[in-house]
C-alpha cells in the first residue's frame, strides 16, 4: 500500500505543493499560483489536515506578496491566523450570521 500524507491517497497535495515550489523558484509566478491553488483546494477537501491548509495559505500569501497583490496576501494571512487560533491555541469561536468563516474569540486560551 502506498504511503499517504494526511489522508491524501494520491499525495496530490504534496505533488502540487512541490510543483508550485519549483515554479516559484524559477519566478514563474502564475504557474506557482495555479499549483498552489490546487494544493489549497485539496487541503480544504481534506479537512482533517489543518497543517496542509495552513502551509498552503502561507505559500500563497508569500506569492501574492511578491506579485504585489497585497490585499489577497493579507486575506490569506488572516485566514491562516484564524486557523492557528482555532486549531492550535484552542480559542473558542462564536459564529455570527454573515461571517463566512470569520472567527470571533469568545474567551482567552483554554487550558
Amino acid at each position: 500500500m502506498p504511503k499517504t500524507i494526511f489522508g491524501d491517497p494520491d499525495n496530490l497535495w504534496e505533488k502540487y505543493s512541490a510543483a508550485g515550489d519549483r515554479a516559484f523558484k524559477r519566478q514563474e509566478f502564475k504557474e506557482a499560483e495555479t499549483f498552489w491553488l490546487n494544493a489549497l483546494r485539496i487541503a480544504q477537501d481534506l479537512s482533517r489536515s489543518q497543517y496542509m491548509l495552513h502551509v498552503s495559505l502561507i505559500r500563497l500569501s508569500l506569492l501574492y506578496n511578491v506579485m504585489g497583490k497585497d490585499s489577497e496576501a493579507n486575506e490569506l494571512l488572516r485566514w491562516s491566523r484564524r486557523l492557528w487560533d482555532v486549531h492550535y491555541l484552542n480559542v473558542r469561536v462564536q459564529s455570527m450570521p454573515g461571517d463566512a468563516g470569520v472567527v470571533h474569540p469568545v474567551s482567552e486560551r483554554t487550558h
